[in-house]
């Protein structure tokens, strides 16, 4: 058959019999691939585990044949520093289609040896273990930058930071979302000004990492920021993810069909708070803060119905009052749909991805299709 789409893949979820496929490249210093490994795969009984969170989102293991040594940990061959590419897909009538995993770097490998075995295990984690100190190394000296300095302009900077051998920490260039270009927030005594200009001078410490930088950017943003399943970081604003309504339902599951091989559900009633109080910094005299407060009757976990449960949380990067609005409604969010938390197994489905929602059918209620928010995953790669 030609080559199969991604609609040709979504028909295949639903037959009876799927045949997984997985596909493992080696990459060079820049990032562009070298080679295919998968045939070296002593086996794939690893795990894909992706989180939502900010950070390392992305960490998977698995075995590499090194019978004929070509997989020894040495400087020429298996070293710190090296990259692979990770898919996963189905075989569609025989012809594989791949969906893009994420970018990886090689963390601790465990060469193991006995009489019946020589293999690699490899443990991955993905680009941010460059940035946080897992592979990289820490600051020498102190990262300064300047009031009214452009936060994009800053990230893109430190990116492009030479390693020493030549290298970059990374060479692609981040996906920022327009969300911030024009979006401005009054601070105490100063007035009005942009979100994308330093509000005061930023300061990481020696001995801090790269990734303490950037985090501290994010704040600044009131952001989200983490590496995509093709390897580029992503900065994206907490104030555009509040409305779960808005985003695409990437897959609907169906009450009898071969998909969904078990559910639980747990009710997490001591995680759940519908009154959020944020305090930030104070800037001439005036301390910034925000509160967002569940007041909506029909809301199971509304004030009016539970009484105000209310949870507080500090952090001096957040400067204005906007800002501090923007993370409350944010944590407002997390905190209320920890009401009940759904742990589904399904048939092998590679196109979920953390931050996404799906549906599932509720039998105690008429089969009424309930969203929910995937928080976390983890695939088998057998």
């Amino acid at each position: 058959m030609s080559n199969p789409t991604f609609y040709d893949y979504l028909e295949a979820l639903e037959k009876p019999v799927l045949v997984p496929c997985l596909k493992l490249e080696w990459l060079n210093p820049d990032g562009t691939i070298s080679h295919e490994i998968t045939e070296d795969l002593y086996n794939t009984n690893g795990t894909l585990n992706i989180s939502n969170q900010n950070g390392c989102r992305r960490t998977f293991n698995l075995q590499i044949h090194n019978a004929d040594g070509k997989y020894d940990v040495g400087v020429y061959k298996v070293w710190l520093g090296q990259k692979v590419k990770l898919y996963l897909g189905l075989y569609i009538d025989g012809t594989p289609y791949f969906i893009p995993q994420g970018v990886f770097y090689i963390t601790n490998p465990t060469d193991i040896m006995n009489p019946s075995t020589r293999c690699l295990q490899i443990n991955c984690t993905d680009k941010w273990g460059f940035l946080d100190g897992t592979i990289f190394g820490t600051l020498d000296g102190t990262y300064k930058v300047p009031v009214g300095a452009n936060i994009f302009d800053a990230i893109k900077a430190l990116l492009l930071t030479d390693t020493g051998n030549g290298q970059y920490l990374d060479n692609v260039v981040p996906n920022v979302s327009t969300f911030f270009s024009n979006k401005k927030v009054n601070i105490a005594g100063i007035g009005e000004t942009s979100i994308i200009n330093t509000p005061f001078t930023q300061t990481i410490e020696r001995g801090q990492t790269y990734a303490d930088v950037l985090l501290a950017f994010n704040t600044l943003l009131a952001g989200s920021m983490y590496y995509d399943a093709v390897g580029r970081l992503n900065v994206e604003p907490n104030e555009d993810d509040l409305l779960d309504k808005d985003k695409e339902i990437i897959h609907r599951f169906k009450i009898n069909n071969y998909e969904m091989l078990n559910k639980s559900r747990d009710y997490l009633f001591n995680e759940v708070f519908n009154d959020i109080l944020c305090v930030g910094a104070t800037i001439n005299g005036y301390m910034a803060k925000g509160r967002a407060t569940n007041n909506n009757v029909q809301s199971d976990l509304c004030v009016q119905r539970i009484g105000k449960k209310t949870k507080v949380f500090e952090d001096t990067n957040y400067y204005s009052d906007e800002l501090c609005q923007y993370w409350a409604y944010y944590l407002l969010r997390r905190n209320t749909i920890l009401q009940s938390s759904q742990n589904i197994t399904t048939s092998p489905m590679y196109h979920l991805d953390v931050n996404k929602l799906i549906t599932i059918p509720n039998e105690k209620d008429h089969l009424k299709q309930e969203k929910f928010l995937i928080n976390s995953l983890s695939i088998p790669l057998g």
